[in-house]
């Protein structure tokens, strides 16, 4: 994927194109708790480029969690996610319920099961169930054209 140096992701290309591995759209409609949760928790921008670091996830979920209580009934959820490098201590904490968070967390653990430590992703919060390269290019980002295909299952392979 290759990110234009203008737009609503030109923070994530810092003047140049961008190279990322690896796009993680997140569906609102599918899961809402937790969507609505990432969004808030990053002033409801359209996407966060994160790093993979799955070996000091077990730190980050407990400085994360750290000072908000369990809540029967809830499970706590963190963004950015324990297993990337941006999770931690800074990370925002949310009550969701426990049905979500286990669907999303599977849902999750699916999409970046390819994504080598250190490998950098967009993690995007859709409205919708499924992606098209329509829907990509709407939500502003300037996506290859295999990619296009990609996301929407019409890729050669």
């Amino acid at each position: 994927l290759v990110l234009a140096a203008a737009g609503p992701f030109a923070k994530f290309a810092k003047g140049r194109a961008c190279h990322i591995g690896k796009v993680v759209c997140y569906s609102a409609l599918k899961f809402p708790e937790t969507a609505a949760a990432y969004k808030a928790a990053d002033g409801h921008r359209p996407a966060r480029l994160l790093t993979a670091d799955r070996g000091g996830a077990a730190a980050r979920r407990r400085a994360a969690q750290a000072g908000t209580p369990s809540k029967l009934g809830f499970d706590r959820d963190e963004y950015p996610f324990a297993f990337t490098r941006q999770g931690g201590a800074r990370a925002t904490i949310n009550y969701v319920s426990p049905s979500e968070n286990r669907s999303a967390g599977a849902f999750l653990r699916n999409e970046v099961r390819d994504v080598k430590d250190g490998e950098r992703f967009l993690f995007v919060v859709t409205d919708a169930s499924s992606v098209t390269g329509r829907a990509l290019e709407s939500s502003g980002l300037a996506a290859s054209r295999s990619l296009r295909m990609e996301a929407a299952g019409t890729a050669p392979g």
